[in-house]
């Protein structure tokens, strides 16, 4: 009988994004050139990323196409392509957008910080318990914090 190695969730999730996730509802447009015609669809976000999204938004694309999200509360804008289309709902198509290239101020937030402070050092082990805290100052960019009680090396 095969020995079953038991694999994180954090460290399956890792294998598939290459940057963390955050559950975050960010006003969006997703714009697009058909036949000529540049045309814009808005929607939201259900997640965030350093290197995409998740997105629903009331138009389906097909897989690959390329598009340019815009994001709503700072008007910064990302070329984009389309990786994986879900369900559509009442309110859209569930859309896998990966950004190309963007700028580290897309989502006004700081993901590399995210990452090391979910992380830590290669030594460090953290408390499942332990939930990152978010830091927004107005005027400043946000940034993400990992309370360092119940570390050890």
């Amino acid at each position: 009988m095969a020995l079953l190695r038991d694999i994180s969730f954090e460290a399956r999730l890792r294998d598939i994004r290459s940057s963390g996730r955050l559950n975050s509802r960010v006003a969006v447009a997703v714009e697009w050139t058909d036949a000529g015609q540049s045309l814009r669809a808005e929607g939201y976000t259900v997640d965030i990323g350093a290197k995409g999204c998740l997105a629903v938004v009331p138009q389906g694309f097909a897989v690959g196409q390329k598009l340019r999200l815009v994001n709503l509360t700072n008007k910064i804008s990302c070329e984009a392509v389309l990786v994986w289309r879900g369900h559509e709902s009442r309110t859209g198509w569930e859309l896998g957008l990966e950004l190309q290239e963007p700028s580290a101020d897309f989502w006004g937030l700081d993901f590399l910080g995210l990452s090391q402070a979910a992380t830590g050092p290669p030594s460090c082990h953290r408390s499942r318990t332990q939930v990152p805290v978010f830091h927004r100052t107005p005027g400043v960019r946000s940034t993400f914090s990992l309370p360092m009680r119940g570390l050890r090396t």
